[in-house]
C-alpha cells in the first residue's frame, strides 16, 4: 500500500505535469537540468495530528534558463494563472487530499538549484488529508 503523503505529492505532480507549456516535470529531483521550461515539486513541511486532518506544503518550483534574464523573467509571467487554473480544475489531486487549502502562494525570483541561479516561480500548495 503506498503511503499517504507520497500518493498526494505524486498526483500534486501529475497535476503540475498538466500545466500547458512546460517542458518536462521531473519525477525525481534531476543533477542538473537542461529542459526549459521545466519543474522540480517536492514537499516542503507539514503538520501531523492523530485522528484529525493532517496539513502539507507541497512545492512546484517552474524554472526558466537564466542566459536571457529578461525574456526569463516576461515568460515566467504565464505560471501563476495557469497553475492556478490546474489547481482549481483538479482540487482534490485526483482523489488522494480532501483539497487544497487557498490561497496558494507564489514568488518569482532566482531560483537556486545546485550551484546555479535560475530565473522562476515557486509555488506553495497547502492541501488538507484525513489519516485513513
Amino acid at each position: 500500500m503506498a503511503e499517504i503523503v507520497e500518493t498526494a505529492i505524486n498526483e500534486f505532480r501529475n497535476v503540475i505535469a498538466t500545466v500547458p507549456g512546460l517542458k518536462r516535470v521531473y519525477t525525481d529531483p534531476p543533477e542538473s537540468i537542461s529542459e526549459f521550461p521545466c519543474a522540480v515539486v517536492y514537499l516542503k513541511s507539514g503538520e501531523m495530528t492523530e485522528n484529525a486532518p493532517c496539513f502539507h506544503d507541497f512545492v512546484a518550483d517552474i524554472y526558466h534558463a537564466r542566459q536571457v534574464l529578461p525574456q526569463a523573467v516576461n515568460e515566467a509571467k504565464v505560471w501563476p494563472d495557469r497553475v492556478f487554473a490546474a489547481m482549481k480544475a483538479n482540487y482534490r489531486l485526483n482523489g488522494s487530499i480532501e483539497h487544497i487549502v487557498h490561497p496558494i502562494r507564489y514568488e518569482a525570483s532566482g531560483l537556486q538549484y545546485n550551484d546555479v541561479t535560475h530565473y522562476g516561480v515557486r509555488f506553495r500548495v497547502r492541501v488538507k488529508i484525513f489519516d485513513a
